[in-house]
Parts: structure tokens; C-alpha cells; sequence
């Protein structure tokens, strides 16, 4: 369980990330998602769980991947915290697990109706 002081951070980091993403860098990727954010106890790292709004994701996370850097950069002039995390971002496919299932259950209750 988190403590209150990383949920915060979490809550903190997963607004200025977004901001910095789909305002600064709207031009470079497609909306991106942030569902989950996994910051360590000592703010040395965040892992920043993304997807996108679109059908390619693979290729719109290259394209994140591609400029992390200046997201990191502009992440570090903007949060006011004691120590920076690095940022690491991860696809998160649990989306599209998540609609298959949904799919999957949706046939069987029409199946089960007949």
C-alpha cells in the first residue's frame, strides 16, 4: 500500500506529465492516457503507465519514447519537489485486455439469450 506522501507525489507528477504531453508536445504524439504512476519510496524513479486514444498504440509510444527527454527536462522546471524522479514510461496494454473480455462477455450474454 502507498503511503499518503508517495499518492500524493503520484497525483502531483501524473498532472504535470499530462499537462507537459498533450499541451507542450501535442504536436509530437496523439492524446495520451495516464492511468497509472508507480513512483519508488526515494523519488529516484516513476514508471508512468500511457495509452493513447488511438488504434496504433505501439507507434504512438515510439513516438513518446522518442522525445522522453524533453519531457523530463520540461518535468523538472515545473515540479517543485525535493529530488526529481526519472521518468520511465510503459505501454499499458490492459486497456485492450480489458475491451476483449468485454467483447468476449457481450457474445456469450447475446449467445445465452437465444
Amino acid at each position: 500500500m502507498q503511503s499518503l506522501r508517495i499518492h500524493k507525489v503520484n497525483s502531483l507528477i501524473q498532472k504535470h506529465i499530462s499537462q507537459i504531453i498533450n499541451i507542450q508536445f501535442s504536436d509530437h504524439v496523439s492524446y495520451t492516457n495516464i492511468n497509472y504512476i508507480d513512483t519508488s519510496k526515494d523519488l529516484a524513479s516513476t514508471n508512468i503507465y500511457v495509452s493513447f486514444a488511438v488504434t496504433n498504440q505501439e507507434e504512438e509510444f515510439k513516438k513518446l519514447i522518442k522525445i522522453k527527454n524533453l519531457v523530463q527536462k520540461y518535468f523538472g522546471h515545473t515540479i517543485k519537489l525535493k529530488k526529481t524522479p526519472k521518468i520511465r514510461f510503459i505501454l499499458d496494454t490492459n486497456i485492450d485486455k480489458i475491451n476483449k473480455i468485454e467483447k468476449i462477455l457481450d457474445k456469450i450474454s447475446k449467445n445465452e439469450k437465444r
